[in-house]
């Protein structure tokens, strides 16, 4: 499984997961932009490769917030248990960026 290193100073209930009222996902895009940047990975390249390049991303990083004793977030819970249906990482819409700071 892929690993990514995540800031010290960020935990994954700053990622604001959340499904919007028309079912599609949203997320702080400054979050994924700190990530990417501490692991050599351009943002904007991520992004230009699709929505399953950046569900991929959080699914990792929730999956290593969990071996790590985490929290389970209920929002990332829903969108694995979707993921399994499709059979697939994401048929979903995406929204960004959705929050501001």
């Amino acid at each position: 499984m892929l690993e990514i290193t995540i800031p010290d100073n960020l935990t994954f209930a700053d990622l604001k997961l959340n499904f919007n009222d028309d079912g599609q996902i949203s997320f702080n895009i400054q979050v994924i932009e700190r990530i990417c940047n501490l692991n050599g990975l351009r943002a904007h390249h991520l992004f230009a490769s699709g929505e399953n390049a950046v569900l991929r991303l959080i699914v990792v990083w929730y999956a290593q917030h969990l071996a790590a004793g985490g929290k389970l977030d209920q929002t990332a819970e829903n969108l694995m248990t979707e993921i399994k249906l499709e059979g697939k990482d994401g048929d979903r819409g995406l929204t960004t960026p959705p929050y501001s700071s």
